[in-house]
Protein backbone atom coordinates (compact mmCIF):
# COMPACT_ATOMS: atom_id res chain seq x y z
CA UNK A 1 0.00 0.00 0.00
CA UNK A 2 2.24 2.74 -1.11
CA UNK A 3 -0.58 5.62 0.64
CA UNK A 4 0.56 4.39 3.86
CA UNK A 5 4.30 4.80 3.88
CA UNK A 6 3.91 7.29 6.25
CA UNK A 7 6.05 9.37 7.58
CA UNK A 8 7.60 9.72 4.26
CA UNK A 9 7.08 12.51 2.22
CA UNK A 10 6.73 10.26 -1.48
CA UNK A 11 7.10 7.05 -3.13
CA UNK A 12 8.27 6.37 -6.00
CA UNK A 13 7.01 2.91 -7.77
CA UNK A 14 8.61 1.71 -10.62
CA UNK A 15 8.33 -1.59 -12.42
CA UNK A 16 10.66 -4.29 -13.15
CA UNK A 17 10.64 -3.86 -16.84
CA UNK A 18 12.43 -0.50 -17.19
CA UNK A 19 15.93 0.66 -16.93
CA UNK A 20 17.03 3.73 -15.26
CA UNK A 21 19.14 5.82 -17.60
CA UNK A 22 19.62 8.84 -15.01
CA UNK A 23 18.96 9.86 -11.69
CA UNK A 24 15.17 10.47 -10.83
CA UNK A 25 15.73 12.62 -7.57
CA UNK A 26 15.76 15.61 -10.08
CA UNK A 27 12.33 15.77 -9.50
CA UNK A 28 12.23 15.17 -5.69
CA UNK A 29 11.94 19.04 -5.34
CA UNK A 30 9.04 19.37 -7.89
CA UNK A 31 6.66 16.83 -5.85
CA UNK A 32 5.45 19.28 -3.67
CA UNK A 33 1.71 18.88 -2.97
CA UNK A 34 0.77 17.00 -5.54
CA UNK A 35 -0.51 13.58 -4.23
CA UNK A 36 -0.04 11.84 -8.11
CA UNK A 37 2.44 12.14 -10.55
CA UNK A 38 2.78 9.80 -13.74
CA UNK A 39 3.86 9.97 -17.32
CA UNK A 40 0.83 9.84 -19.89
CA UNK A 41 0.75 6.82 -21.75
CA UNK A 42 1.72 5.88 -25.25
CA UNK A 43 -0.07 2.86 -26.36
CA UNK A 44 1.74 1.32 -29.60
CA UNK A 45 3.17 4.29 -30.24
CA UNK A 46 -0.31 6.33 -30.55
CA UNK A 47 -0.03 8.78 -27.32
CA UNK A 48 -3.64 8.02 -25.24
CA UNK A 49 -5.32 10.51 -22.68
CA UNK A 50 -4.18 7.76 -19.24
CA UNK A 51 -0.71 7.93 -17.73
CA UNK A 52 1.44 4.58 -17.38
CA UNK A 53 2.32 2.90 -14.22
CA UNK A 54 5.97 2.31 -14.86
CA UNK A 55 6.50 5.14 -13.20
CA UNK A 56 4.77 6.66 -10.31
CA UNK A 57 5.18 9.53 -7.68
CA UNK A 58 2.86 8.99 -4.84
CA UNK A 59 2.55 11.24 -1.07
CA UNK A 60 1.48 8.95 1.43
CA UNK A 61 -1.48 10.13 2.73
CA UNK A 62 -4.08 7.58 5.03
CA UNK A 63 -7.37 9.41 3.77
CA UNK A 64 -6.59 8.32 0.01
CA UNK A 65 -5.64 4.86 1.19
CA UNK A 66 -8.66 4.65 2.84
CA UNK A 67 -10.85 5.88 -0.34
CA UNK A 68 -8.82 3.75 -2.69
CA UNK A 69 -9.37 0.48 -0.39
CA UNK A 70 -12.90 1.58 0.70
CA UNK A 71 -14.20 2.74 -2.88
CA UNK A 72 -12.77 -0.24 -4.85
CA UNK A 73 -15.87 -2.14 -5.09
CA UNK A 74 -17.92 0.56 -6.45
CA UNK A 75 -15.09 1.88 -9.00
CA UNK A 76 -14.94 -1.58 -10.43
CA UNK A 77 -17.01 -2.34 -13.75
CA UNK A 78 -15.98 1.52 -14.45
CA UNK A 79 -12.32 0.56 -15.97
CA UNK A 80 -10.95 -1.81 -18.00
CA UNK A 81 -9.53 -4.76 -15.06
CA UNK A 82 -7.02 -6.00 -17.99
CA UNK A 83 -5.13 -3.41 -16.84
CA UNK A 84 -4.95 -4.37 -13.48
CA UNK A 85 -3.72 -1.43 -10.89
CA UNK A 86 -2.90 1.01 -14.04
CA UNK A 87 -6.17 0.82 -14.96
CA UNK A 88 -7.62 1.35 -11.37
CA UNK A 89 -5.36 4.17 -10.99
CA UNK A 90 -6.15 5.98 -14.01
CA UNK A 91 -9.84 5.89 -12.91
CA UNK A 92 -9.43 6.78 -9.91
CA UNK A 93 -7.10 9.55 -9.80
CA UNK A 94 -8.49 11.02 -13.42
CA UNK A 95 -7.85 14.92 -13.93
CA UNK A 96 -5.78 14.91 -10.39
CA UNK A 97 -3.05 13.49 -11.92
CA UNK A 98 0.13 15.62 -11.89
CA UNK A 99 1.67 14.61 -15.39
CA UNK A 100 5.55 14.33 -15.47
CA UNK A 101 7.58 14.46 -18.71
CA UNK A 102 7.77 11.68 -20.85
CA UNK A 103 11.80 11.44 -20.59
CA UNK A 104 10.79 9.69 -17.01
CA UNK A 105 9.12 7.31 -18.56
CA UNK A 106 10.08 6.81 -22.60
CA UNK A 107 7.96 4.10 -23.49
CA UNK A 108 9.69 1.82 -26.02
CA UNK A 109 6.11 1.75 -27.95
CA UNK A 110 7.30 5.25 -29.38
CA UNK A 111 9.52 3.83 -31.37
CA UNK A 112 6.89 1.85 -33.68
CA UNK A 113 5.71 5.11 -35.19
CA UNK A 114 7.44 7.95 -33.52
CA UNK A 115 10.90 7.60 -34.31
CA UNK A 116 11.74 11.17 -34.35
CA UNK A 117 10.42 11.79 -31.29
CA UNK A 118 11.78 8.96 -29.89
CA UNK A 119 15.73 10.11 -30.84
CA UNK A 120 14.61 13.43 -29.75
CA UNK A 121 14.06 12.61 -26.07
CA UNK A 122 16.58 9.66 -25.89
CA UNK A 123 19.85 11.84 -24.87
CA UNK A 124 17.24 13.42 -21.85
CA UNK A 125 15.90 10.52 -20.67
CA UNK A 126 15.51 9.04 -16.87
CA UNK A 127 14.00 5.68 -17.44
CA UNK A 128 13.12 3.40 -20.77
CA UNK A 129 10.20 1.13 -20.35
CA UNK A 130 10.35 -1.74 -22.26
CA UNK A 131 6.57 -2.61 -22.29
CA UNK A 132 6.04 -3.43 -25.62
CA UNK A 133 8.74 -6.14 -26.01
CA UNK A 134 10.26 -7.26 -23.02
CA UNK A 135 14.51 -8.20 -22.96
CA UNK A 136 13.78 -10.79 -21.10
CA UNK A 137 11.19 -12.77 -23.70
CA UNK A 138 12.60 -14.62 -27.04
CA UNK A 139 11.02 -13.48 -30.13
CA UNK A 140 7.89 -15.50 -30.94
CA UNK A 141 8.74 -17.52 -34.47
CA UNK A 142 5.30 -17.82 -34.79
CA UNK A 143 4.40 -14.02 -35.43
CA UNK A 144 3.23 -13.16 -38.13
CA UNK A 145 5.53 -10.94 -40.69
CA UNK A 146 3.78 -7.59 -39.91
CA UNK A 147 4.29 -8.21 -36.33
CA UNK A 148 7.86 -9.60 -36.82
CA UNK A 149 9.07 -6.12 -38.37
CA UNK A 150 7.52 -4.50 -35.68
CA UNK A 151 9.33 -6.53 -32.96
CA UNK A 152 12.40 -6.17 -35.13
CA UNK A 153 12.18 -2.37 -35.23
CA UNK A 154 11.55 -2.11 -31.50
CA UNK A 155 14.55 -4.09 -30.69
CA UNK A 156 16.82 -2.69 -32.93
CA UNK A 157 16.50 0.69 -31.60
CA UNK A 158 15.88 -0.45 -27.52
CA UNK A 159 17.67 -3.69 -26.71
CA UNK A 160 21.62 -2.74 -27.12
CA UNK A 161 20.42 -0.10 -24.25
CA UNK A 162 19.68 -2.53 -22.07
CA UNK A 163 22.67 -4.89 -22.47
CA UNK A 164 24.79 -2.41 -22.65
CA UNK A 165 23.77 -1.84 -19.00
CA UNK A 166 23.45 -5.42 -17.87
CA UNK A 167 27.39 -5.78 -19.14
CA UNK A 168 28.37 -2.65 -17.57
CA UNK A 169 26.81 -3.76 -13.92
CA UNK A 170 27.45 -7.57 -14.50
CA UNK A 171 31.26 -6.42 -15.18
CA UNK A 172 31.32 -3.84 -12.04
CA UNK A 173 33.07 -4.66 -8.44
CA UNK A 174 30.01 -4.43 -6.73
CA UNK A 175 28.33 -7.27 -9.06
CA UNK A 176 31.88 -9.31 -8.08
CA UNK A 177 30.92 -8.71 -4.49
CA UNK A 178 27.25 -9.78 -4.72
CA UNK A 179 28.31 -13.39 -6.34
CA UNK A 180 30.75 -13.68 -3.79
CA UNK A 181 28.26 -13.25 -0.98
CA UNK A 182 25.88 -15.36 -2.50
CA UNK A 183 28.32 -18.43 -3.46
CA UNK A 184 29.64 -18.08 0.14
CA UNK A 185 25.64 -18.53 1.41
CA UNK A 186 25.24 -21.72 -1.35
CA UNK A 187 23.23 -19.81 -3.44
CA UNK A 188 25.53 -20.45 -6.61
CA UNK A 189 22.69 -21.94 -8.14
CA UNK A 190 21.53 -18.58 -9.50
CA UNK A 191 23.88 -16.97 -10.51
CA UNK A 192 24.09 -19.23 -13.88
Amino acid sequence: PLWNCLPSESVYYLYADRLGTAPLALIFPSVGSFPFMAVNDNMYGDDVSTFNGGVLIVKPDSATYSALVDGYPQYQGNYDISWAEQGFLNYYFHHRTFILPTEYNLNVALVLKQQDEWARLLPATRTIHYTWDKPCRPKNPNLPSSERSKVDLVRSKTMHLWFQTEDEMLSSAWWGEVKTRIAQKGCSTYLQ
